[in-house]
């Protein structure tokens, strides 16, 4: 690489984290990513039931409006 000598390694930091050449990732890694699930799935639990309180509510505004 430019004149550089690159060796083959069995191990590789990236991030803060090891890769292996057998393509596994170590435990730090895999934590993170399934951390991130989490919080992905937390926020779309949270916009969901956001959204049917907003639609529940709309509704009864517009039940009392017919109403009268």
């Amino acid at each position: 690489l430019y004149g550089h000598i690159v060796y083959k390694t069995d191990t590789f930091q990236y991030l803060g984290s090891m890769l292996e050449s057998n393509g596994c990732i170590n435990e730090g890694i895999s934590q993170r990513i399934k951390r991130v699930d989490e919080a992905a799935s937390y926020n779309i639990l949270v916009i969901y039931k956001r959204s049917y309180i907003s639609s529940r509510r709309e509704f009864h505004k517009s039940s009392e409006v017919n109403s009268a």
